[in-house]
Parts: structure tokens; sequence; C-alpha cells
């Protein structure tokens, strides 16, 4: 169930799912920021494919910043699975290792490093409610 849904910017939605903790560190169009403190939220951005995007989000363990149109889900659900971050669509720069990563792929944090991989099958078919 979503239980938050908004306009980031023209073009870049955010859905944010049930017992989840955000805040918009800056809500300006040329630095938007958001920080996810707990749960689970979607960014769908639209948008022409050479337009240059830069939607910050910071979680407890990483700061990422979509640089491309697409769909992607961060969850910080704690102690039930470690921070993730799914590229369903799109690209995503990992800030301080400079890291991209591209559409069809994930990422789960740890406390001082990450591991990407592409997405299995049954992580293309995992939806819920907030995928809706």
């Amino acid at each position: 169930m979503v239980a938050w849904k908004m306009l980031l910017n023209p073009g870049s939605y955010l859905r944010v799912g049930e017992n989840s903790e955000f805040e918009l560190s800056d809500n300006s169009l040329e630095n938007l920021e958001l920080r996810l403190i707990k749960g689970t939220a979607i960014v769908e951005v639209t948008g022409a494919d050479d337009e240059e995007l830069f939607i910050g989000i910071t979680t407890p363990h990483t700061r990422m910043s979509i640089v491309r149109r697409g769909l992607y889900r961060v969850s910080v659900v704690p102690p039930a699975m470690p921070p993730e971050l799914i590229v369903r669509k799109g690209r995503v720069m990992l800030e301080g290792s400079h890291t991209k990563v591209n559409g069809g792929n994930k990422v789960v944090f740890s406390s001082n490093s990450f591991s990407v991989a592409k997405l299995e099958r049954a992580d293309k078919k995992k939806l819920d409610a907030l995928d809706g």
C-alpha cells in the first residue's frame, strides 16, 4: 500500500511505502535532494534521454544520484533485510566510489561496502502494491 505519492519536479514522482520516513533535504529544481531514513521509496523519472538530471538520494549507508530517466526502488528496512537499490531502468551514480549502476541491476549495501548484481528473474517478478 502506498502511504505517500508526490511530484518531486516536472516529470519526477516519488512513491513511499507504509511506515517509511523521508525528508526533502533540498527541494530546489536544480539540486533536488531526498533523504530516506527508513522504509521503501520508488522514484519514477520521465523526460528525454539526453536530458541532464540530478536527483540526490541519501540513506544511512550511502548517497546516490539519479542521472537518467528511469525507475528506481530504494529500501532501508533494518533488520529485516540489508539496504538495497533496484534500478529497473535508468542510471544511478553511487557517490564516493563513482560507480555507475545501470538498469537491470541491484545494489545491496553493508555498513562500509556494497555489491552490484544483475537482477535475477525472481527480482524482476517481485512486485508489490508500491510498484503498481
